[in-house]
């Protein structure tokens, strides 16, 4: 997505009440996860099971775990993300680029091109932070079917497909 959605933005006040201060620090100030953070951290790097990984401020679904490769660098990859979920900007350090939660406008992570991968299209990498996603596994993907959110239809739609 070019422009953004914007649509589950907050104030800095609210994000900051309402979010732990490590996904704040995340989310909202840009700041990079240790790498390969343990799983009692919120370390998402390891995770096999099927499922859906969403913006951990708004839940908005952001990536399939079929999208998912290992890239051995510590932080979730994943080489595509789902359609319109996330946006691209040139990161404050002018020298990358990183993605934006194309709904609530919260860093997710960083994208990068042309490393060779052998992977499906787009064939970036998409390096998220792990407190930047909650996990959510196929059989709790149902709770989101009574919401108007089209991007969580979207993604039940195509877990149906694989199922």
């Amino acid at each position: 997505a070019q422009v953004p959605d914007g649509s589950k933005d907050k104030w800095d006040r609210q994000w900051r009440h309402e979010l732990p201060a490590e996904r704040y620090a995340s989310l909202r100030a840009g700041e990079a996860d240790p790498p390969n953070l343990p799983a009692e951290e919120g370390g998402l790097d390891g995770m096999e099971e099927d499922g859906i990984f969403a913006c951990a401020g708004c839940d908005t679904p952001l990536y399939d775990n079929d999208f998912r490769f290992e890239a051995g660098c510590g932080w979730p990859c994943f080489y595509t993300c789902l359609d319109k979920a996330v946006r691209e900007r040139l990161d404050d350090d002018q020298t990358r680029f990183e993605l934006i939660c194309n709904a609530c406008n919260s860093h997710v992570g960083h994208i990068f091109r042309g490393e060779h991968w052998n992977l499906p299209p787009p064939g970036e990498r998409h390096c998220v932070n792990s407190r930047s996603l909650k996990f959510i596994p196929v059989e709790g993907a149902a709770a989101h079917e009574g919401e108007e959110d089209d991007a969580a239809d979207d993604v039940l739609d195509e877990i149906d497909d694989v199922e």
